[in-house]
Parts: C-alpha cells; sequence; structure tokens
C-alpha cells in the first residue's frame, strides 16, 4: 500500500496550488462579509440614548435639583436622555418619533410626595411600541416604584420610631432622606455586570467569526473533488483481488486527504483565531470536516453532483447550526439540535479555542462524529468494490 499511498501524495501535490488560490479568494470573500456584517459606524453610538420628555416639573426646586441631579451623578445618563418640556410639545415629539416616551408629573407631586402621599405619574408612549420603549415602561418604571415605595417605607418608619423614643423625627427623616438619594445615585457599585455574550460566553463579533470560520472549512473541501470524486472502481477491485483490503485503500486517501485540508485550513484558522496558542485544538474541526466530506463525495460518481451535495450540506448543516446567524434566533427545537449537529459541535470548538477554554465533551463528540462519517464513507466503498456488474 506504500505506492498507493504515494500515487494519492502526487495526485494531493498536483492540486495543492489551485486549492490553496481558492482558499485564499474564500478567505477574502468571508472576510469581506464578516467586516460588512460586523462594522458599526460610529455616528450610530450617538444614537443609542433612550429620548424621553419629562412634564410638570417647571417651578418646581425639588424636582429641578433631582433632574440635575439624574443628568449629573447617574449612571443612568449613559443610556436615558431626559428633556423637559410642556405636554403639548412633548405629544407633538413623540408623534414624530422625536422622543419615545414622556412622563407627566402632575401639579403639587412633590408637597404630597413630602406628606407621605405619592401620587400616580403618567407614562405616554406610541401604541403598541416595542423594545426599547417597552423595556422602560416595564423595568426602569417597576425599578423607579420600588425605590420609591422602599424609600418611601424607610423615611418615614424611622421618623416614626424616632418620634416613639422621644427623639427629633424630622431630623432622623432628613437624615436617612440624604442616606436614601446617595445610595439610589451611587447603586452602580452596589452590583457586577456580567457580559454573557451571544453564546459560549463570546459576544456577537466572535461569534460570528467562528461561524464565518466553520463555513470557511466546509467551502474549503470543494476545490478537492475532482481527487476524490468520479474514481473507477476497477483499480480498487484489483488491488482487492491482491490482497489489499478495502480499509487500508480508504485509510490512504483519507490520510492524504486530511493532510491537505491541514495544510490549508489551519493557516485560516490561525488567521481567525488571531495566533496558535489553541490551533492544536482545531484539529478535531479538521477531522470532522474531511470525514463529512469524503462521506458526502462518497455518495456520488460525477463530479457536478458532489460539488453540489456538498455546497449544499454544507451550508444547510451551517444554517441549522447558528453559522450564519445567531443560534438563539431559532425555535427551542433547532437551538437544542444545533449542538448535536457536527457543524454545531464545530462552531462550538472555535469559539472555545477562541476563549481559551477546550473542553473534552466537545473533543469527543468531533471525534466521534468523524469515526461515524469515515465509516460510512467504508462501507459504501466495500458496496462498490465487491459489487458485481451485470
Amino acid at each position: 500500500m506504500r505506492k498507493y499511498f504515494v500515487l494519492q501524495m502526487k495526485r494531493l501535490l498536483r492540486m495543492l496550488p489551485p486549492v490553496l488560490l481558492a482558499a485564499a479568494v474564500l478567505f477574502g470573500c468571508l472576510a469581506a462579509i464578516y467586516d460588512a456584517v460586523t462594522r458599526v459606524e460610529p455616528d450610530d453610538t450617538k444614537q443609542a440614548k433612550f429620548q424621553v420628555g419629562l412634564v410638570g416639573t417647571a417651578g418646581d426646586t425639588y424636582l429641578e435639583l433631582g433632574l440635575a441631579a439624574l443628568k449629573t451623578f447617574d449612571d443612568s445618563r449613559f443610556s436615558v436622555e431626559i428633556t423637559t418640556m410642556d405636554e403639548a410639545q412633548a405629544e407633538r415629539e413623540l408623534i414624530r418619533g422625536d422622543i419615545a416616551a414622556y412622563v407627566v408629573i402632575p401639579e403639587g407631586f412633590m408637597d404630597a410626595a413630602l406628606r407621605g402621599d405619592i401620587r400616580p405619574l403618567k407614562y405616554v408612549s406610541t401604541s403598541g411600541a416595542v423594545g426599547l420603549v417597552s423595556l422602560f415602561k416595564d423595568e426602569v418604571t417597576s425599578v423607579i416604584g420600588e425605590l420609591l415605595a422602599e424609600a418611601q417605607k424607610g423615611i418615614y418608619g424611622a421618623g416614626l420610631a424616632a418620634d416613639s423614643v422621644g427623639q427629633d423625627g424630622n431630623s432622623v427623616i432628613n437624615r436617612i432622606s440624604i442616606r436614601y438619594v446617595s445610595f439610589i445615585l451611587d447603586r452602580s457599585k452596589t452590583y457586577r455586570v456580567t457580559e454573557l455574550g451571544i453564546s459560549e460566553e463570546t459576544g456577537l463579533e466572535e461569534y460570528l467569526l467562528c461561524g464565518f470560520g466553520v463555513v470557511l472549512l466546509t467551502l474549503i473541501c470543494l476545490p478537492f473533488a475532482p481527487m476524490l470524486v468520479g474514481r473507477d472502481p476497477a483499480l480498487g477491485r484489483m488491488l482487492a483481488a491482491r490482497g489489499r483490503s478495502v480499509f487500508m485503500q480508504v485509510c490512504c486517501e483519507f490520510a492524504v486527504y486530511f493532510g491537505g485540508l491541514l495544510a490549508v485550513c489551519l493557516p485560516c484558522l490561525w488567521l481567525i483565531l488571531k495566533g496558535g496558542a489553541f490551533l492544536a485544538g482545531t484539529v478535531p474541526v479538521i477531522l470532522m470536516v474531511a470525514a463529512l466530506s469524503y462521506f458526502l463525495y462518497e455518495l456520488t460518481r460525477d463530479l457536478i453532483g458532489g460539488v453540489l451535495l456538498q455546497f449544499c450540506a454544507g451550508l444547510v448543516l451551517c444554517f441549522l447550526s447558528g453559522c450564519f446567524y445567531p443560534v438563539s434566533f431559532f425555535p427551542e427545537a433547532v437551538r437544542k439540535a444545533a449542538e448535536l449537529l457536527p457543524t454545531g459541535l464545530a462552531r462550538i470548538r472555535l469559539s472555545e479555542c477562541l476563549s481559551g477554554a477546550v473542553s473534552a465533551k466537545v473533543t469527543l463528540g468531533l471525534t466521534a462524529c468523524a469515526v461515524l462519517f469515515f465509516g460510512a464513507a467504508l462501507l459504501l466503498r466495500y458496496r462498490k468494490t465487491t459489487a458485481v456488474r451485470g
């Protein structure tokens, strides 16, 4: 089988230059698509704030002081921009879309609040508002309501407790009110922000980078089609008749093909992973892709059919695995299946290599898929080799 292996190596070396050229073109095209998808214009960040109008603060010193504190000290100023205006102006700007919502503070609100009577505020947004508008309504207003209710309980509870033991309740209320205000304005120090990312603890750009990397690996298999499709089974039958097993024939062909894919794909993955620290972790991915494409090529007898099957099957698997869109966009059933698909495991492994946490579970899954595809290709070859011509 040594001569057969050398023969396959010579075929690979003849094909390697055009394969490398095709891989470079594919890499450049996917890199351009990735850059177009992830590019963010600088002006877009200026429009990211949530515009809210506030009606009814004119002439109220306490409300104006509170609004000034929000605009100056509170962390919400980075995501919410509050503008004071009258109600007529707020209605016009809401209709034009200049603001997402506005809040009307009733007259005498602060005087009533100082007596412990918290009057309801009027919140106005467009009909059927979704996105950030509904987020502000459902989340931010609930937080404000909870803070007001709990602060009110604490302030007046402390005042009543002080009065019951003969102390100056007003003095206690003033001191605890200042404590509540300082706590609310400095609440960013009471929690920790953790970015969970899109999937596997990676952000959107890293996720798409790994997804496009899997797409690239499946497409790089296409230029190898002339070497693997349309072989005359007569040579295999002759070798089998001379005692060269079908298993050894397939092993020689697959070993050469896998080596060629390694030579082409490793430089691409080195660029995708921005370094070679975890490049060895991508070898099971290339092994699985090689076994999958070898099996698909074994299913066909003509070159065009093999290329079309490889192209369509690869893109469908990549799409279902979330390589083009975050897998969270798909229904629950598809999300669960994506983690079991071979291309889904490949995407997860590239994400792990990018984050520096390679798991044995994914390695085992990729290896199992490679063995399964290789075994299926071996059975197909055995059937072709031993078939009797009619």
